[in-house]
């Protein structure tokens, strides 16, 4: 290939663009826990909304410290609609 030939460095740069569109993405672990700011912009609601329900019960959560992280089965759980806790 000669470095100045225009079709062929297009040729290579789109073989490499296939290439590299070809190869999976890395996995990424399940989560397991949410915390609040998270499970807030997942279940789009506010913060205070959150609490509430975790408040009265409607949803559980867990303290680690001073974090508070909600269970994904929780979050998936209010995502189907299920009002049950």
């Amino acid at each position: 290939m000669n470095d100045t030939d225009p079709a062929a460095l297009a040729a290579a740069f789109a073989e490499f663009l296939a290439a590299r569109s070809a190869a999976p993405e890395p996995a990424q672990p399940a989560r397991t826990l949410y915390t609040i700011p998270e499970a807030v912009e997942v279940l789009r609601i506010s913060r205070a909304h959150l609490y509430n329900l975790i408040n009265r019960g409607s949803v559980k959560s867990t303290r680690l410290g001073r974090r508070v992280l909600i269970p994904a089965a929780e979050i998936e759980r209010l995502q189907r609609g299920d009002s049950a806790a």
